[in-house]
C-alpha cells in the first residue's frame, strides 16, 4: 500500500490543500477505482471530481455523514453545498454503506437514485484484538488474591483512590469512545444511578476524548447524583493500553443515540466481552447470533453444566449482549440483567460475540467483499 499525504493550506476551511489540488488528478488517472470517504469537505469533492474527469469508477462511503441527526448540525451550510454531494453520489458507480440503517439514510438523502448501494460492515483486526480475550479467560479462573493484584497494578486503575470497594470483587462496565452528545453518556450515567446501589461491587469507566464540553457535564452529573465512588473518567487510549483496558472489562456499553456502525462494539465482542447497546446502533444480532454460537452453550449436556448459572432469565444461549431502546430505563434494565449474571454466564455470552466477529467482521472477510465491489466496477467500465 502506498500512502500519499497532502499538506493543508490556507484557507483551511473545508480541509483545503493546494498540494492536493495539484497532485490528486495524476493519482486518479493512474488508479483503476477511486474510493472516496466522507462528505462536506474539499478532499471529498475534489477526489470525486478527479475520478469523474479521469473516467474512473467512483466508490463513495459517506461514513455516517448522512445521518439525519448530523444533517441538522450546521444545516444551513450543508444545505448550501448539498447539491454538490448529491451530484457526486448520483454519479458514483457504487455507494458503500456500513449497515442497513446507513443505506436507508442514503436513499432518504438522494430520493430517487439508481446507484447500487453495497452494505459492507467495518472490519476488526482479529489477530490483534483477540489477544485480550485470552487474558480474560485466564482471569476468569484466577484466585481472588491474584485478581486483586491484577486490578491494583493495571494501567487502567484510572482513579484507584476513587473506589472504596474491595478490588478483588470489583467488576467493570466500560464505555470507550468519543465523549460526544450523540453517544448518550448522560443516559448511561442516569441509568447507572439506578443500578449501582443494587450492585455495589461494580464500577463504570468512561474513557475517551472530550468533545463539546461533555466531560465537564458528565463529571458534574456524577457529583450531583453521588456517583463519584463508582464512576471514573479516563483519557483516550490506543494500542496495548486499549487491549489491557478491554482485558479488564466485564461488560461493555454503547448508549448511543445514533450510530452508522459502532466499530467499538465489534472490538469489544472480539475480546469476548458481552455488549449493551441501543437501537441507535445497527447491532440487533447481539440478541440472536445463532450462526456464531459456541457449541457448549447450545447443547444440553456437559457444556452447560460447566457454566455456573444464576437462574437469571437474561442468560440465553443465542445472545452476545443486549440491543435496547434508547433511554434511561431500557439501559438500566439491561445493566441489571447483565450485572446479575455470573462471571461464567457473561463469559459464555462473550464467546458468542467473539464467534460472531470471527465469522462476519474480521478484516479478511470484509476486504474480500470490498474487493468484489471494486472488481464489478472495473468489469462494468471495460464493457
Amino acid at each position: 500500500m502506498r500512502l500519499v499525504r497532502f499538506a493543508p493550506s490556507f484557507p483551511r476551511a473545508l480541509y483545503f490543500s493546494w498540494q492536493m489540488l495539484r497532485g490528486l488528478p495524476a493519482l486518479a488517472r493512474a488508479a483503476d477505482v477511486v474510493h472516496v470517504h466522507g462528505a462536506w469537505t474539499f478532499p471529498v469533492w475534489w477526489g470525486c471530481c478527479c475520478a469523474l474527469r479521469a473516467h474512473k469508477p467512483l466508490v463513495m462511503s459517506p461514513r455516517g455523514a448522512l445521518n439525519p441527526l448530523y444533517l441538522k448540525h450546521s444545516a444551513w451550510k450543508k444545505g448550501l453545498v448539498g447539491w454538490l454531494d448529491r451530484a457526486v453520489l448520483r454519479r458514483s458507480a457504487v455507494i458503500h454503506a456500513t449497515a442497513v440503517c446507513e443505506r436507508d439514510w442514503v436513499r432518504a438523502y438522494l430520493g430517487t437514485c439508481d446507484v447500487e448501494i453495497a452494505v459492507i460492515p467495518n472490519g476488526v483486526e482479529v489477530r490483534e484484538v483477540l489477544k485480550c480475550e485470552s487474558s480474560k479467560a485466564l482471569k476468569l479462573g484466577e484466585a481472588e488474591s491474584a485478581n486483586h493484584a491484577n486490578r491494583s497494578n493495571s494501567a487502567f486503575s484510572l482513579q484507584p483512590s476513587a473506589f472504596s470497594l474491595d478490588a478483588a470483587r470489583t467488576r467493570t462496565v466500560l464505555y470507550l469512545g468519543r465523549l460526544h452528545p450523540l453517544k448518550g453518556l448522560d443516559l448511561l450515567t442516569a441509568a447507572w444511578r439506578q443500578v449501582v446501589t443494587v450492585h455495589p461491587q461494580w464500577r463504570l469507566l468512561i474513557v475517551g476524548p472530550d468533545e463539546q464540553g461533555v466531560l465537564h457535564r458528565l463529571e458534574q452529573q456524577a457529583r450531583e447524583q453521588g456517583l463519584e465512588q463508582s464512576v471514573s473518567f479516563g483519557r483516550s487510549v490506543s494500542g496495548e493500553e486499549k487491549k489491557r483496558l478491554f482485558a479488564e472489562t466485564d461488560l461493555f456499553v454503547l448508549p448511543t443515540r445514533s450510530e452508522n456502525f459502532g466499530i467499538v462494539v465489534a472490538e469489544a465482542l472480539a475480546c469476548g466481552i458481552p455488549v449493551i447497546t441501543t437501537k441507535g446502533a445497527p447491532w440487533q444480532e447481539l440478541e440472536n447470533c445463532e450462526n456464531a454460537l459456541m457449541r457448549e452453550c447450545v447443547n444440553e449436556g456437559d457444556g452447560n453444566k460447566a457454566i455456573r448459572q444464576s437462574g437469571n432469565q437474561a442468560f440465553q444461549p443465542v445472545r452476545a449482549g443486549w440491543w435496547v431502546d434508547i433511554g434511561v430505563e431500557p439501559l438500566a434494565e439491561a445493566l441489571r440483567e447483565a450485572m446479575g449474571l455470573t462471571d461464567e454466564e457473561r463469559h459464555a455470552m462473550g464467546k458468542n460475540g467473539r464467534k460472531l466477529v470471527e465469522s462476519k467482521y474480521r478484516w479478511e472477510k470484509v476486504a474480500g467483499r470490498m474487493s468484489e465491489v471494486y472488481e464489478r466496477c472495473v468489469d462494468a467500465e471495460m464493457r
